[in-house]
């Protein structure tokens, strides 16, 4: 978690039109969509900053 919003602070510090913000940013955002953690209706990086460590944990318990 620790990683993965770091990441997106580093992103959020960028010009919104920055490439790398743009390249960058949707593969975080469609990672995290992919194991489930961001539901596709919240896919912008301030949403990355508020995930807790909880939403983690929810998502592994669904796989057990």
């Amino acid at each position: 978690l620790a990683k993965i919003r770091k990441a997106a602070r580093e992103l959020l510090t960028l010009e919104e039109k920055d490439e790398k913000r743009l390249f960058q940013g949707n593969a975080l955002l469609r990672r995290l969509v992919r194991i489930g953690v961001l539901d596709e209706s919240r896919m912008k990086l301030d949403y990355v900053l508020g995930l807790r460590i909880e939403d983690f944990l929810e998502r592994r318990l669904q796989t057990q």
